[in-house]
């Protein structure tokens, strides 16, 4: 497999999006994805911590191919809940739903972002095209993927529960 071809769009960046850091060198800078098993600094302040709250995210192999996944947002839910309406009445509801939620969790496949991950993203869009992507792909990568984002949201509730225990 070849190198992946460099983004110059992260040449100009100061700062990398939130989950991934900047590697390699300033001249040619890899984005890489960063696990977040605790919530940000950012999630300190009061009003950005709003925006942070609940956020993780995992980086892990699958398959031979690495793949980065977040929590999602309730926005990020709703959207993948409209995908699925196609399929409303029929037996592949779940199988619809599946996907559209994986679609919503993933933020990189083997090292490349694989949506917009900008904050000012239609994420609906970003969503729908991931989901056209992900659901040319095989039945047991997506199990074991939405498997990967249930256990990373069971994670997610815990930390709350933790954090509520301590109010």
């Amino acid at each position: 497999m070849s190198e992946p071809e460099q983004d110059q769009d992260y040449a100009a960046a100061s700062e990398a999006p939130h989950g991934f850091e900047f590697g390699g060198s300033v001249a040619s800078p890899v984005l890489n994805p960063v696990e977040a098993d605790e919530f940000p600094p950012a999630a300190k302040d009061a009003i950005d911590g709003l925006l942070w709250l609940g956020y993780l995210s995992e980086d892990f192999e699958l398959f031979g191919h690495r793949f980065t996944i977040k929590t999602l947002t309730r926005g990020d839910r709703l959207a993948a809940s409209l995908l699925t309406k196609e399929w409303e009445e029929t037996l592949g509801l779940a199988d619809a739903y599946q996907t559209a939620t994986v679609a919503a969790s993933l933020m990189a496949v083997d090292g490349q972002p694989i949506a917009e991950l900008s904050p000012s993203a239609n994420r609906q869009a970003t969503i729908r095209a991931t989901f056209t992507r992900v659901q040319e792909w095989y039945e047991p990568v997506i199990e074991a993927l939405f498997e990967r984002v249930a256990n990373l949201n069971n994670r997610q509730v815990a930390s709350f529960l933790a954090l509520q225990s301590k109010s």
